[in-house]
């Protein structure tokens, strides 16, 4: 499949500079008889007439050719570009974020929200091998990032799940772990200082509301991946 595309793509491609060929060659050959005819025409008429019109007058085939040329090579490459983006591609990744958006705002579902994002991961494993031109390699980038923040949001949700029967962890807090660090620093997200009094040692903590921070973080991204898929 992925070949076939390949070469689809590749025609495409050929198609394109053949045309340039022939349209380059059909403007040159007009402009070389139409100069030709004039030449013959004007060949009777005084010498300095023929010196003065005869190179003005081959000019206008070759312009009117260019423009000609011009214009089709505009549609010609019009037509390549709005081919660049199969979205067709990109449905079942795009159905499989619209789910985990629902799943979010419904909430309370963790083992269904790991799941989406294990089927979105694999998804776009799927397509990296799939895309064959440069848009669809930077759409497929755009998904990676939101495959992150997803990620991301999972982890301070499994945090809070887990830590939530501690009673060192005050009520509406996340207890920031290892693997959550890189994510406060990722997000920018304020931190308050903890001591655990049995052993004096300080640890931190960070909001609840921080993972609606990561989530509307997502859903921002992934308006920018339909403004890249649809424009």
């Amino acid at each position: 499949m992925c070949i076939a595309l390949h070469e689809e793509s590749n025609d495409r491609i050929k198609f394109i500079l053949l045309t340039y060929y022939y349209i380059t060659c059909g403007t040159m050959i007009e402009g070389h008889f139409y100069t030709k005819t004039l030449l013959k025409r004007k060949s009777k008429a005084n010498e300095n007439t023929i010196n003065c019109y005869s190179f003005k007058d081959s000019q206008k085939p070759m312009i009117r050719g260019g423009i000609f040329f011009i214009g089709v090579w505009l549609l010609l490459v019009c037509a390549a570009c709005s081919a660049q983006i199969d979205k067709q591609k990109f449905d079942k990744v795009n159905h499989t974020v619209q789910t985990l958006q629902h799943t979010i705002s419904v909430g309370d579902d963790y083992p269904q929200l790991g799941a989406l994002i294990q089927q979105l991961s694999i998804e776009i494993e799927s397509l990296n091998v799939r895309v064959t031109s440069k848009e669809e390699r930077d759409l497929v980038q755009e998904y990676t990032k939101l495959l992150k923040m997803y990620q991301d949001g999972f982890l301070l949700w499994k945090y809070r799940a887990e830590f939530s029967s501690h009673n060192f962890v005050p009520k509406g807090r996340i207890y920031v772990g290892q693997d959550v660090e890189a994510i406060v620093v990722k997000y920018r997200l304020p931190t308050e200082t903890h001591t655990f009094e049995p052993t004096q040692k300080t640890w931190k903590s960070i909001a609840e509301d921080s993972i609606r921070i990561i989530w509307d973080n997502a859903d921002a991204q992934v308006k920018r991946i339909n403004a890249l898929l649809n424009g």
